[in-house]
């Protein structure tokens, strides 16, 4: 789940079968309270309305703070 630093949408983004068996998950849990960014891909479907986010390639962080 990521939370912007402005405004009150959070967004969810999704691991494949393939990170987590990697670790991404455990990665992604010890980051909870610090900003962080993650490179994905956004599928939207117009038709049904919906979207989703996707990690890209491995899942890691590309970098993590506190904040401030």
């Amino acid at each position: 789940m990521i939370e912007p630093a402005a405004g009150k949408q959070n967004y969810e983004v999704y691991l494949s079968a393939a990170q987590i068996q990697a670790g991404m998950k455990e990665v992604w849990s010890n980051l909870r309270g610090q900003m962080a960014a993650i490179e994905a891909s956004l599928f939207v479907s117009h038709e049904y309305r919906f979207h989703k986010l996707n990690a890209a390639g491995s899942g890691n962080p590309l970098s993590a703070v506190e904040p401030e």
